[in-house]
């Protein structure tokens, strides 16, 4: 939307924030083009400390402008990037003004009809009896539960938006045919700098290089793709975030292009909580520079190596354990257990 203005040249890349916005700091040094790569250095408001503890409070704009002003620069403007959800609540709050209609207005003129898109909508609460499904996560007993909806003025233009992987993919052809900004502007959308487009992405798979966005909101998440010469558009959408959405976009491209691809085994076992018990501790191997250190949580048993990510270890027998995303697999044994990934062996000890 902010592309159409620019085409209808009622705005400008080198726009300056402070004709909107004065009051947030370095906005007039902060420029459209800036906010829309993100290196305007405008703080990510959704990383505030308890932020998650506030979503479902309804706020007005002027409190979320008033937010935005008290936060310092996470860095000087265009001197490198890092995503800030700040920067689209603004650019939401700009169409607005501009436009002298609601931001759920202007997505329903200038995206939702022209791309003819028939399961689109801005942000409202969920109805199931319209097919619209919760998000859901994993509770403390190990079942699922609900995960509550945030308040529509936490999001805004910075995520607001529902839809379904048919209009994810009819939009994505809309955009790089044409339908929706002229060819001047997607180009000027799709320049990467420091990995960000103006709201795109790129991601490589063998000799293509596909332009993509993801997603995530409540338990939800999502991406989609684009590559332009083969007029190939793709989209997943999860409400249950428990397995790695690159390995699905990995498989779903894999299988498409016909590349070599083996389906992850899904099957599991139960395994005793005592016998869990005596997996856990930290291990070591022999020219290998990290720990790994086993724990129980919720009755599974979770990894981790020395300063990286935690990942869950699936059961495939009692004493077997695999996490398919990383590939990886650990076979226990009396004093230690073997541990393979990607062709790679190595023999682990506990300490």
């Amino acid at each position: 939307i902010i592309f159409q203005l620019i085409d209808e040249q009622k705005l400008s890349l080198d726009t300056k924030l402070a004709e909107f916005f004065p009051k947030i700091k370095n906005a007039e040094l902060i420029t459209i083009g800036q906010m829309l790569s993100h290196r305007s250095g405008i703080f990510n408001y959704t990383n505030t400390e308890g932020f998650l503890e506030h979503v479902t409070t309804s706020l007005t704009r002027t409190q979320m402008i008033k937010k935005i002003e008290s936060f310092e620069p996470s860095f000087d403007p265009n001197t490198t990037a890092d995503y800030s959800n700040s920067n689209y609540l603004l650019l939401g709050y700009i169409i607005e003004d501009i436009t002298k209609k609601s931001y759920a207005e202007n997505l329903k003129n200038r995206i939702i009809k022209k791309a003819k898109l028939t399961s689109t909508s801005y942000y409202d609460t969920i109805n199931p009896a319209e097919y619209e499904a919760y998000s859901y996560r994993e509770n403390k007993n190990g079942g699922l539960e609900v995960v509550e909806e945030w308040d529509e003025s936490q999001v805004g233009a910075a995520g607001g938006l529902q839809s379904t992987v048919t209009d994810l993919t009819k939009f994505a052809q809309a955009l790089f045919s044409g339908k929706i900004i002229s060819r001047t502007s997607l180009t000027e959308m799709t320049k990467i700098q420091d990995g960000y487009g103006r709201g795109i992405f790129t991601a490589p798979f063998y000799d293509k290089t596909f332009y993509t966005h993801n997603g995530g909101i409540e338990g939800f998440t999502s991406t989609f793709g684009f590559y332009p010469k083969d007029h190939l558009g793709f989209s997943i959408v999860m409400n249950y975030d428990n397995y790695s959405m690159n390995e699905l976009t990995l498989a779903v491209l894999n299988i498409y292009y016909e590349k070599p691809y083996s389906f992850p085994s899904f099957k599991s076992v139960a395994v005793d909580a005592t016998l869990l018990k005596q997996y856990e501790g930290t291990y070591g191997a022999e020219n290998f520079p990290l720990k790994i250190n086993i724990t129980i949580e919720n009755g599974k048993l979770i990894g981790q190596a020395t300063g990286q990510n935690s990942f869950p270890l699936t059961a495939i027998s009692t004493n077997e354990f695999t996490f398919d995303q990383a590939k990886i697999n650990i076979k226990f044994k009396q004093s230690g257990f073997t541990f393979k990934q990607n062709g790679n062996v190595m023999e682990f000890k506990k300490e």
